[in-house]
Protein backbone atom coordinates (compact mmCIF):
# COMPACT_ATOMS: atom_id res chain seq x y z
CA UNK A 1 0.00 0.00 0.00
CA UNK A 2 2.95 2.61 0.58
CA UNK A 3 4.90 1.75 -2.12
CA UNK A 4 1.47 1.98 -4.27
CA UNK A 5 0.47 5.50 -2.75
CA UNK A 6 4.03 6.19 -2.93
CA UNK A 7 4.32 5.93 -6.80
CA UNK A 8 0.40 8.05 -6.92
CA UNK A 9 2.36 10.65 -5.38
CA UNK A 10 5.33 10.74 -7.75
CA UNK A 11 3.01 10.54 -10.41
CA UNK A 12 1.19 13.48 -9.05
CA UNK A 13 4.32 15.33 -8.85
CA UNK A 14 5.50 14.91 -11.74
CA UNK A 15 2.59 15.75 -13.83
CA UNK A 16 2.42 19.58 -11.53
CA UNK A 17 5.46 19.74 -12.42
CA UNK A 18 5.22 19.34 -15.84
CA UNK A 19 2.09 21.79 -15.78
CA UNK A 20 4.23 24.01 -14.28
CA UNK A 21 7.33 23.89 -16.74
CA UNK A 22 4.47 24.44 -19.44
CA UNK A 23 2.95 27.08 -17.39
CA UNK A 24 6.08 29.17 -17.27
CA UNK A 25 6.85 28.50 -21.12
CA UNK A 26 3.26 29.59 -22.12
CA UNK A 27 4.16 32.66 -20.02
CA UNK A 28 7.25 32.74 -21.59
CA UNK A 29 5.87 32.74 -25.10
CA UNK A 30 3.07 34.82 -23.93
CA UNK A 31 5.69 37.92 -22.72
CA UNK A 32 7.69 37.22 -26.04
CA UNK A 33 4.29 38.14 -27.61
CA UNK A 34 3.71 41.19 -25.39
CA UNK A 35 7.14 42.45 -26.14
CA UNK A 36 7.30 41.87 -29.80
CA UNK A 37 3.86 43.06 -30.04
CA UNK A 38 4.76 46.54 -28.20
CA UNK A 39 7.99 46.63 -29.96
CA UNK A 40 5.93 46.53 -33.10
CA UNK A 41 3.51 49.10 -31.55
CA UNK A 42 6.59 51.80 -30.48
CA UNK A 43 8.44 50.92 -34.05
CA UNK A 44 5.46 51.59 -36.61
CA UNK A 45 5.19 55.32 -38.04
CA UNK A 46 1.94 55.88 -36.66
CA UNK A 47 0.89 55.96 -32.95
CA UNK A 48 -1.88 53.60 -30.75
CA UNK A 49 -3.10 54.66 -27.87
CA UNK A 50 -5.43 53.28 -25.17
CA UNK A 51 -7.47 55.31 -22.49
CA UNK A 52 -9.95 54.49 -19.44
CA UNK A 53 -11.70 56.69 -17.53
CA UNK A 54 -11.57 57.53 -13.85
CA UNK A 55 -14.04 59.63 -12.54
CA UNK A 56 -14.07 62.56 -14.66
CA UNK A 57 -11.02 62.19 -16.46
CA UNK A 58 -9.34 60.36 -19.16
CA UNK A 59 -6.78 58.57 -18.15
CA UNK A 60 -4.09 57.00 -20.92
CA UNK A 61 -2.99 53.63 -20.05
CA UNK A 62 -1.22 53.25 -23.22
CA UNK A 63 0.62 55.39 -25.74
CA UNK A 64 3.61 54.04 -28.32
CA UNK A 65 4.78 55.25 -31.61
CA UNK A 66 7.25 56.92 -33.80
CA UNK A 67 4.57 59.54 -33.59
CA UNK A 68 5.22 59.95 -30.30
CA UNK A 69 8.72 59.97 -30.53
CA UNK A 70 8.18 63.14 -33.36
CA UNK A 71 5.98 65.39 -30.79
CA UNK A 72 9.13 65.24 -28.48
CA UNK A 73 6.90 62.83 -26.17
CA UNK A 74 7.83 59.57 -24.06
CA UNK A 75 5.05 56.69 -22.87
CA UNK A 76 6.03 57.54 -19.36
CA UNK A 77 5.01 61.28 -19.95
CA UNK A 78 1.76 60.07 -21.18
CA UNK A 79 0.73 57.12 -19.38
CA UNK A 80 -1.61 57.47 -16.56
CA UNK A 81 -1.75 61.50 -17.02
CA UNK A 82 -5.25 62.85 -18.68
CA UNK A 83 -5.15 64.90 -21.80
CA UNK A 84 -4.53 68.37 -19.63
CA UNK A 85 -1.48 67.70 -18.14
CA UNK A 86 0.06 67.87 -21.60
CA UNK A 87 -2.37 69.92 -24.05
CA UNK A 88 -2.99 73.47 -23.71
CA UNK A 89 -6.57 73.90 -21.52
CA UNK A 90 -8.03 74.86 -25.55
CA UNK A 91 -6.93 72.18 -27.61
CA UNK A 92 -6.96 69.88 -24.06
CA UNK A 93 -11.03 70.52 -23.96
CA UNK A 94 -11.58 70.00 -27.50
CA UNK A 95 -10.17 66.68 -27.83
CA UNK A 96 -12.07 65.44 -24.77
CA UNK A 97 -15.24 65.90 -26.68
CA UNK A 98 -14.13 63.00 -28.93
CA UNK A 99 -12.50 60.97 -26.10
CA UNK A 100 -16.09 61.55 -24.62
CA UNK A 101 -18.34 60.53 -27.49
CA UNK A 102 -15.59 57.11 -27.87
CA UNK A 103 -16.65 56.76 -24.36
CA UNK A 104 -20.02 56.30 -24.85
CA UNK A 105 -20.17 53.60 -27.91
CA UNK A 106 -19.32 55.92 -30.72
CA UNK A 107 -16.09 55.82 -33.15
CA UNK A 108 -15.04 59.25 -33.44
CA UNK A 109 -12.07 60.98 -34.50
CA UNK A 110 -9.71 64.37 -33.95
CA UNK A 111 -7.16 66.64 -35.70
CA UNK A 112 -4.34 67.98 -32.93
CA UNK A 113 -1.40 69.98 -33.22
CA UNK A 114 1.34 69.23 -31.08
CA UNK A 115 5.04 70.41 -30.76
CA UNK A 116 4.92 71.11 -34.50
CA UNK A 117 3.24 67.93 -35.16
CA UNK A 118 -0.20 67.40 -36.97
CA UNK A 119 -1.65 64.27 -36.58
CA UNK A 120 -4.83 62.85 -37.03
CA UNK A 121 -6.43 60.12 -34.60
CA UNK A 122 -9.44 58.01 -34.72
CA UNK A 123 -11.08 56.55 -31.74
CA UNK A 124 -12.72 53.13 -31.25
CA UNK A 125 -14.90 51.98 -28.18
CA UNK A 126 -14.01 48.61 -26.50
CA UNK A 127 -17.53 46.79 -25.07
CA UNK A 128 -17.59 44.00 -22.37
CA UNK A 129 -21.21 43.04 -22.23
CA UNK A 130 -22.42 46.15 -23.67
CA UNK A 131 -20.12 48.34 -21.48
CA UNK A 132 -17.03 50.54 -22.85
CA UNK A 133 -14.31 49.08 -20.57
CA UNK A 134 -11.49 51.32 -22.70
CA UNK A 135 -11.12 52.70 -26.10
CA UNK A 136 -8.21 52.34 -28.77
CA UNK A 137 -7.38 55.31 -30.56
CA UNK A 138 -5.05 55.31 -33.81
CA UNK A 139 -2.77 58.74 -34.87
CA UNK A 140 -0.83 58.89 -38.09
CA UNK A 141 1.16 62.14 -38.69
CA UNK A 142 -0.43 64.67 -41.27
CA UNK A 143 1.90 67.40 -41.00
CA UNK A 144 2.89 66.75 -44.67
CA UNK A 145 -0.34 67.16 -45.60
CA UNK A 146 -1.77 70.19 -43.09
CA UNK A 147 1.78 71.85 -44.60
CA UNK A 148 0.40 71.43 -48.59
CA UNK A 149 -2.97 72.06 -47.94
CA UNK A 150 -1.37 75.76 -45.92
CA UNK A 151 1.02 76.45 -49.07
CA UNK A 152 -2.17 75.74 -51.46
CA UNK A 153 -4.16 78.24 -49.28
CA UNK A 154 -1.48 80.66 -48.88
CA UNK A 155 -0.74 80.58 -52.89
CA UNK A 156 -4.66 80.99 -53.70
CA UNK A 157 -4.90 83.87 -51.52
CA UNK A 158 -1.73 85.18 -53.25
CA UNK A 159 -3.21 84.86 -56.26
CA UNK A 160 -6.82 86.31 -55.12
CA UNK A 161 -3.85 89.40 -53.90
CA UNK A 162 -2.68 89.32 -57.51
CA UNK A 163 -5.92 88.93 -59.59
CA UNK A 164 -7.65 91.72 -56.92
CA UNK A 165 -4.41 94.71 -57.90
CA UNK A 166 -4.75 93.29 -61.81
CA UNK A 167 -7.97 94.05 -61.60
CA UNK A 168 -7.51 97.11 -59.79
CA UNK A 169 -4.65 98.34 -62.21
CA UNK A 170 -6.82 97.65 -65.24
CA UNK A 171 -9.73 99.55 -64.09
CA UNK A 172 -7.32 102.48 -63.55
CA UNK A 173 -5.98 102.26 -66.46
CA UNK A 174 -9.00 101.81 -68.39
CA UNK A 175 -10.56 104.97 -66.75
CA UNK A 176 -6.82 106.90 -67.45
CA UNK A 177 -6.77 106.34 -70.80
CA UNK A 178 -10.70 106.53 -71.77
CA UNK A 179 -10.73 110.19 -70.33
CA UNK A 180 -8.59 111.60 -72.63
CA UNK A 181 -9.96 109.34 -75.34
CA UNK A 182 -13.33 110.51 -74.60
CA UNK A 183 -12.07 114.36 -75.95
CA UNK A 184 -10.02 112.73 -79.04
CA UNK A 185 -12.74 110.71 -80.31
CA UNK A 186 -15.46 113.18 -79.37
CA UNK A 187 -14.07 116.35 -80.82
CA UNK A 188 -12.84 114.07 -84.30
CA UNK A 189 -16.07 113.21 -84.51
CA UNK A 190 -17.43 116.52 -84.52
CA UNK A 191 -14.58 118.29 -86.62
CA UNK A 192 -15.65 115.52 -89.37
CA UNK A 193 -19.07 117.04 -89.48
CA UNK A 194 -17.54 120.55 -89.91
CA UNK A 195 -18.18 121.28 -93.80
CA UNK A 196 -15.10 123.83 -93.94
CA UNK A 197 -12.39 121.52 -93.50
CA UNK A 198 -10.47 121.14 -96.47
CA UNK A 199 -10.00 117.80 -97.76
CA UNK A 200 -6.16 117.37 -95.86
CA UNK A 201 -7.51 118.95 -93.02
CA UNK A 202 -10.29 115.81 -93.58
CA UNK A 203 -8.11 113.10 -93.96
CA UNK A 204 -5.92 114.86 -90.80
CA UNK A 205 -8.66 114.04 -88.76
CA UNK A 206 -9.91 111.05 -89.95
CA UNK A 207 -6.62 109.84 -89.00
CA UNK A 208 -6.53 110.97 -85.15
CA UNK A 209 -10.18 108.98 -85.05
CA UNK A 210 -8.74 105.93 -86.27
CA UNK A 211 -5.96 106.21 -83.72
CA UNK A 212 -8.25 106.69 -80.93
CA UNK A 213 -10.71 103.89 -82.34
CA UNK A 214 -7.85 101.15 -82.12
CA UNK A 215 -6.61 102.53 -78.74
CA UNK A 216 -9.80 101.95 -77.70
CA UNK A 217 -10.46 98.58 -79.53
CA UNK A 218 -7.23 97.41 -77.67
CA UNK A 219 -8.12 99.05 -74.03
CA UNK A 220 -11.59 96.61 -74.29
CA UNK A 221 -10.19 93.61 -75.64
CA UNK A 222 -7.63 93.42 -72.57
CA UNK A 223 -10.33 93.85 -70.29
CA UNK A 224 -12.49 91.40 -71.66
CA UNK A 225 -9.36 88.68 -71.96
CA UNK A 226 -8.76 90.05 -67.98
CA UNK A 227 -12.40 89.05 -67.26
CA UNK A 228 -12.57 85.99 -68.86
CA UNK A 229 -9.82 84.67 -66.70
CA UNK A 230 -11.18 86.08 -63.79
CA UNK A 231 -14.55 84.15 -64.71
CA UNK A 232 -16.71 87.57 -64.66
CA UNK A 233 -17.28 88.08 -68.57
CA UNK A 234 -21.45 87.82 -68.92
CA UNK A 235 -22.92 86.77 -72.63
CA UNK A 236 -25.93 87.25 -73.41
CA UNK A 237 -27.06 83.95 -75.93
CA UNK A 238 -29.37 84.47 -78.28
CA UNK A 239 -30.52 83.14 -81.36
CA UNK A 240 -28.62 84.96 -84.29
CA UNK A 241 -29.26 84.66 -88.15
CA UNK A 242 -25.50 84.28 -89.29
CA UNK A 243 -25.84 85.67 -92.35
CA UNK A 244 -26.77 89.02 -91.47
CA UNK A 245 -23.91 89.12 -89.02
CA UNK A 246 -21.46 88.61 -92.01
CA UNK A 247 -23.03 91.21 -93.59
CA UNK A 248 -22.88 93.40 -91.22
CA UNK A 249 -19.50 93.23 -90.19
CA UNK A 250 -17.84 92.97 -93.86
CA UNK A 251 -20.02 96.48 -94.34
CA UNK A 252 -17.93 97.57 -91.35
CA UNK A 253 -14.34 96.39 -92.25
CA UNK A 254 -14.44 97.31 -96.16
CA UNK A 255 -13.20 100.36 -96.02
CA UNK A 256 -10.04 99.13 -94.37
CA UNK A 257 -9.74 96.23 -96.94
CA UNK A 258 -10.30 99.29 -99.84
CA UNK A 259 -7.44 101.09 -98.95
CA UNK A 260 -5.46 97.92 -99.57
CA UNK A 261 -7.00 97.03 -102.54
CA UNK A 262 -8.07 93.91 -101.06
CA UNK A 263 -11.58 92.03 -102.50
CA UNK A 264 -13.83 90.44 -99.84
CA UNK A 265 -16.39 87.55 -101.57
CA UNK A 266 -18.74 85.71 -99.75
CA UNK A 267 -20.29 82.33 -100.25
CA UNK A 268 -22.95 80.86 -98.73
CA UNK A 269 -23.82 76.63 -98.46
CA UNK A 270 -26.30 76.93 -95.74
CA UNK A 271 -29.56 78.11 -95.58
CA UNK A 272 -30.95 81.62 -95.63
CA UNK A 273 -31.88 81.38 -92.19
CA UNK A 274 -29.32 79.79 -90.64
CA UNK A 275 -29.13 80.40 -87.12
CA UNK A 276 -26.73 79.80 -84.15
CA UNK A 277 -26.30 80.39 -80.26
CA UNK A 278 -23.76 83.12 -79.45
CA UNK A 279 -23.20 86.54 -77.81
CA UNK A 280 -24.28 88.94 -80.70
CA UNK A 281 -21.93 92.41 -79.88
CA UNK A 282 -19.25 89.04 -78.66
CA UNK A 283 -19.79 87.42 -82.30
CA UNK A 284 -19.29 90.77 -83.83
CA UNK A 285 -16.05 91.31 -82.08
CA UNK A 286 -14.80 87.91 -83.44
CA UNK A 287 -15.77 88.44 -87.00
CA UNK A 288 -13.98 91.40 -86.75
CA UNK A 289 -11.23 90.42 -85.44
CA UNK A 290 -10.81 87.74 -88.06
CA UNK A 291 -11.58 89.81 -91.13
CA UNK A 292 -9.32 92.59 -89.77
CA UNK A 293 -6.20 89.80 -89.53
CA UNK A 294 -7.03 88.20 -92.69
CA UNK A 295 -6.77 92.18 -94.07
CA UNK A 296 -3.45 93.58 -92.11
CA UNK A 297 -1.54 90.47 -92.96
CA UNK A 298 -2.93 90.10 -96.76
CA UNK A 299 -0.76 91.14 -99.30
CA UNK A 300 -1.80 93.94 -101.32
CA UNK A 301 -4.39 93.18 -103.89
CA UNK A 302 -4.92 90.07 -101.97
CA UNK A 303 -8.51 88.58 -101.27
CA UNK A 304 -10.28 87.26 -98.36
CA UNK A 305 -13.03 84.53 -99.06
CA UNK A 306 -15.64 83.95 -96.70
CA UNK A 307 -17.83 80.63 -96.78
CA UNK A 308 -20.14 78.75 -94.08
CA UNK A 309 -21.77 75.76 -94.12
CA UNK A 310 -23.81 73.10 -91.32
CA UNK A 311 -22.73 69.79 -90.19
CA UNK A 312 -23.33 67.53 -87.14
CA UNK A 313 -25.88 70.41 -85.52
CA UNK A 314 -22.88 72.93 -86.12
CA UNK A 315 -22.37 76.20 -88.18
CA UNK A 316 -18.76 75.83 -89.33
CA UNK A 317 -17.70 79.57 -90.55
CA UNK A 318 -14.34 79.93 -92.76
CA UNK A 319 -12.24 82.61 -93.25
CA UNK A 320 -9.62 82.35 -96.44
CA UNK A 321 -7.16 84.65 -96.79
CA UNK A 322 -4.12 84.92 -99.55
CA UNK A 323 -1.63 86.26 -96.92
CA UNK A 324 2.06 85.24 -96.37
CA UNK A 325 0.84 82.33 -93.78
CA UNK A 326 1.70 81.00 -90.39
CA UNK A 327 4.49 78.38 -89.64
CA UNK A 328 3.24 74.87 -88.48
CA UNK A 329 5.57 75.39 -85.42
CA UNK A 330 3.79 78.79 -84.76
CA UNK A 331 -0.10 77.45 -85.51
CA UNK A 332 -0.49 76.12 -81.92
CA UNK A 333 0.77 79.16 -80.57
CA UNK A 334 -1.22 81.64 -81.58
CA UNK A 335 -4.17 81.63 -79.52
CA UNK A 336 -1.93 82.48 -76.84
CA UNK A 337 -2.15 85.85 -75.53
CA UNK A 338 0.04 88.19 -76.68
CA UNK A 339 2.13 85.94 -78.41
CA UNK A 340 3.23 87.54 -82.08
CA UNK A 341 4.46 85.60 -85.22
CA UNK A 342 8.34 86.47 -86.11
CA UNK A 343 7.59 86.05 -89.35
CA UNK A 344 5.54 88.85 -89.45
CA UNK A 345 6.25 92.57 -89.68
CA UNK A 346 2.91 94.30 -89.14
CA UNK A 347 2.09 95.83 -86.00
CA UNK A 348 -0.14 94.19 -83.57
CA UNK A 349 -0.08 93.17 -80.17
CA UNK A 350 -1.07 89.48 -80.20
CA UNK A 351 -4.71 90.25 -78.09
CA UNK A 352 -6.97 89.61 -81.07
CA UNK A 353 -6.89 86.03 -81.86
CA UNK A 354 -6.39 84.99 -77.68
CA UNK A 355 -9.69 87.13 -77.60
CA UNK A 356 -11.34 85.05 -80.10
CA UNK A 357 -10.03 81.89 -79.08
CA UNK A 358 -11.83 82.33 -75.66
CA UNK A 359 -15.25 83.82 -76.71
CA UNK A 360 -15.46 80.93 -78.75
CA UNK A 361 -14.99 78.28 -76.46
CA UNK A 362 -17.52 80.69 -73.86
CA UNK A 363 -19.99 80.24 -76.60
CA UNK A 364 -19.59 76.75 -76.86
CA UNK A 365 -17.55 76.63 -80.24
CA UNK A 366 -14.29 76.14 -81.53
CA UNK A 367 -11.60 77.42 -83.83
CA UNK A 368 -8.82 76.87 -85.75
CA UNK A 369 -6.36 77.03 -88.31
CA UNK A 370 -5.05 75.89 -91.46
CA UNK A 371 -2.10 77.26 -93.21
CA UNK A 372 0.76 77.60 -95.84
CA UNK A 373 3.34 79.81 -96.32
CA UNK A 374 3.00 81.66 -99.35
CA UNK A 375 -0.48 81.20 -99.90
CA UNK A 376 -2.43 82.05 -97.12
CA UNK A 377 -4.71 81.48 -94.21
CA UNK A 378 -8.18 79.57 -93.25
CA UNK A 379 -9.18 80.47 -89.66
CA UNK A 380 -12.43 78.13 -88.90
CA UNK A 381 -14.87 78.71 -86.45
CA UNK A 382 -17.88 76.44 -85.02
CA UNK A 383 -20.69 77.43 -83.26
CA UNK A 384 -23.71 75.42 -82.41
CA UNK A 385 -26.65 75.68 -84.46
CA UNK A 386 -30.11 76.90 -82.96
CA UNK A 387 -33.87 77.24 -84.82
CA UNK A 388 -35.04 80.17 -86.03
CA UNK A 389 -36.77 82.42 -83.64
CA UNK A 390 -39.24 84.06 -85.73
CA UNK A 391 -37.73 86.78 -86.14
CA UNK A 392 -34.20 88.35 -86.59
CA UNK A 393 -32.66 90.25 -84.26
CA UNK A 394 -31.35 94.12 -84.75
CA UNK A 395 -28.30 94.88 -86.99
CA UNK A 396 -25.17 94.78 -85.24
CA UNK A 397 -23.95 98.01 -86.41
CA UNK A 398 -27.85 99.88 -86.38
CA UNK A 399 -27.09 103.15 -87.11
CA UNK A 400 -29.10 106.30 -84.90
CA UNK A 401 -32.12 108.16 -86.60
CA UNK A 402 -31.36 112.02 -86.11
CA UNK A 403 -32.56 113.00 -82.15
CA UNK A 404 -35.58 115.24 -82.46
CA UNK A 405 -37.34 116.26 -79.54
CA UNK A 406 -40.34 117.65 -78.96
CA UNK A 407 -40.67 121.65 -78.47
CA UNK A 408 -40.36 121.83 -74.87
CA UNK A 409 -37.45 123.68 -72.82
CA UNK A 410 -35.26 121.22 -71.10
CA UNK A 411 -32.41 121.15 -68.64
CA UNK A 412 -29.59 119.15 -68.49
CA UNK A 413 -27.01 118.48 -65.48
CA UNK A 414 -23.63 117.79 -66.16
CA UNK A 415 -21.13 116.97 -62.90
CA UNK A 416 -17.83 116.36 -64.06
CA UNK A 417 -14.69 118.01 -62.93
CA UNK A 418 -12.27 117.03 -67.02
CA UNK A 419 -12.56 120.59 -68.66
CA UNK A 420 -12.25 118.56 -72.06
CA UNK A 421 -15.27 116.01 -70.97
CA UNK A 422 -17.30 118.53 -70.25
CA UNK A 423 -16.44 121.16 -72.75
CA UNK A 424 -17.21 117.94 -75.53
CA UNK A 425 -20.31 117.06 -74.27
CA UNK A 426 -21.35 120.96 -74.14
CA UNK A 427 -21.13 121.02 -77.81
CA UNK A 428 -22.98 117.88 -78.33
CA UNK A 429 -25.96 118.65 -76.39
CA UNK A 430 -25.93 122.45 -77.90
CA UNK A 431 -26.57 120.75 -81.85
CA UNK A 432 -30.40 119.76 -79.78
CA UNK A 433 -32.55 122.74 -79.98
CA UNK A 434 -34.40 123.69 -76.73
CA UNK A 435 -31.46 122.35 -74.41
CA UNK A 436 -30.20 124.57 -71.32
CA UNK A 437 -27.03 123.06 -69.94
CA UNK A 438 -25.39 123.29 -66.60
CA UNK A 439 -22.39 122.24 -64.95
CA UNK A 440 -20.40 121.85 -61.67
CA UNK A 441 -17.19 120.90 -61.35
CA UNK A 442 -17.33 119.04 -57.45
CA UNK A 443 -20.48 116.90 -55.86
CA UNK A 444 -21.50 119.71 -53.93
CA UNK A 445 -21.48 121.84 -56.31
CA UNK A 446 -23.25 119.30 -58.44
CA UNK A 447 -26.16 118.57 -55.71
CA UNK A 448 -26.54 121.98 -54.99
CA UNK A 449 -27.28 122.81 -58.35
CA UNK A 450 -29.57 119.42 -58.63
CA UNK A 451 -31.86 120.82 -55.82
CA UNK A 452 -31.87 124.11 -56.94
CA UNK A 453 -32.19 124.14 -60.79
CA UNK A 454 -34.21 120.71 -60.73
CA UNK A 455 -33.09 119.51 -64.29
CA UNK A 456 -34.95 117.32 -66.19
CA UNK A 457 -32.02 114.97 -66.67
CA UNK A 458 -28.38 114.30 -64.88
CA UNK A 459 -25.10 113.06 -66.30
CA UNK A 460 -22.85 112.20 -63.75
CA UNK A 461 -18.92 111.37 -63.62
CA UNK A 462 -18.22 108.71 -61.02
CA UNK A 463 -14.73 109.87 -59.87
CA UNK A 464 -15.44 113.14 -58.36
CA UNK A 465 -12.16 115.12 -56.70
CA UNK A 466 -14.42 115.77 -53.58
CA UNK A 467 -17.38 112.90 -53.54
CA UNK A 468 -17.70 109.68 -55.01
CA UNK A 469 -20.21 110.04 -57.61
CA UNK A 470 -22.76 107.08 -55.59
CA UNK A 471 -22.32 109.53 -52.66
CA UNK A 472 -23.62 112.29 -54.91
CA UNK A 473 -26.30 109.59 -56.17
CA UNK A 474 -27.26 109.42 -52.48
CA UNK A 475 -27.92 112.94 -51.34
CA UNK A 476 -29.45 114.42 -54.83
CA UNK A 477 -31.83 110.46 -54.45
CA UNK A 478 -32.49 112.05 -50.53
CA UNK A 479 -34.05 115.49 -51.95
CA UNK A 480 -38.39 114.79 -52.49
CA UNK A 481 -38.00 116.95 -55.96
CA UNK A 482 -35.23 114.48 -57.54
CA UNK A 483 -36.37 111.25 -56.52
CA UNK A 484 -38.23 110.71 -60.44
CA UNK A 485 -35.19 112.68 -62.04
CA UNK A 486 -33.18 110.50 -64.77
CA UNK A 487 -29.34 110.11 -63.39
CA UNK A 488 -26.63 109.05 -66.06
CA UNK A 489 -23.69 107.54 -65.08
CA UNK A 490 -21.50 108.57 -67.70
CA UNK A 491 -17.63 107.23 -66.20
CA UNK A 492 -14.19 106.25 -68.18
CA UNK A 493 -14.72 102.91 -65.74
CA UNK A 494 -15.59 99.92 -67.90
CA UNK A 495 -15.17 97.27 -65.93
CA UNK A 496 -18.39 95.23 -65.91
CA UNK A 497 -18.61 94.97 -62.08
CA UNK A 498 -18.62 98.63 -61.44
CA UNK A 499 -21.45 98.64 -64.24
CA UNK A 500 -23.49 96.18 -62.23
CA UNK A 501 -22.75 97.88 -59.03
CA UNK A 502 -24.22 101.60 -60.53
CA UNK A 503 -27.67 100.04 -62.11
CA UNK A 504 -28.38 97.93 -59.44
CA UNK A 505 -27.73 101.26 -57.22
CA UNK A 506 -30.47 102.96 -59.18
CA UNK A 507 -28.74 104.80 -62.11
CA UNK A 508 -31.41 104.94 -64.59
CA UNK A 509 -27.92 104.59 -67.33
CA UNK A 510 -24.62 103.45 -67.46
CA UNK A 511 -22.75 105.34 -70.70
CA UNK A 512 -18.57 104.47 -70.84
CA UNK A 513 -16.32 106.60 -71.83
CA UNK A 514 -15.40 107.53 -74.45
CA UNK A 515 -18.92 108.38 -75.50
CA UNK A 516 -20.32 107.02 -78.87
CA UNK A 517 -22.12 110.22 -79.62
CA UNK A 518 -25.36 108.81 -81.79
CA UNK A 519 -25.85 106.57 -79.13
CA UNK A 520 -25.55 109.23 -76.30
CA UNK A 521 -27.62 111.49 -78.25
CA UNK A 522 -30.23 108.61 -78.14
CA UNK A 523 -30.11 107.81 -74.44
CA UNK A 524 -30.85 111.17 -73.69
CA UNK A 525 -33.64 112.00 -76.23
CA UNK A 526 -35.31 108.80 -74.51
CA UNK A 527 -35.27 110.28 -71.43
CA UNK A 528 -36.32 113.55 -72.11
CA UNK A 529 -39.15 112.83 -74.10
Amino acid sequence: MFVSDLCVIVVAAAVVLIALLLFIKYRQAVKKVESDLLHTIRCQQGMTLKYIKQGDHYIHTLMEGQLLEKMSLTPAMVTGKNLHQFYSKEDADRIEQAYSSAWIGEISDYEARLNGVDYYVTLSPVKKKGKVVEVIGSGVDITERRAMERSIIETKEEAVKANQAKSKFLSRMSHELRTPLNAILGFSHLLELEETLTEKQWQFVDQIRKGGTHLLTLINDVLDLAAIEAGKLKLEMEAIRIDAVIDECVRFISPLADNKGISIATQQTAADDCYVSADRFKLQQIFLNLLDNAIKYNQEKGTVAIHWAVKDGFLFVHIVDSGRGIPLSEQGQIFEPFYRSGQQQVEGTGIGLALVGQLIQLMGGTVAVESQLGIGSDFCISLPLMKSPGASGQPLLEKKAPVKLEDNEFTILYIEDNLSNLQLIKEILGAIPGICFHSAATGVEGIELAIGQLPDLILLDLNLPDLNGFEVYDRIKENHACEQTPIIALSANAIQDEINRALAKGFTEYICKPVDIPAFLSVVAKHLR
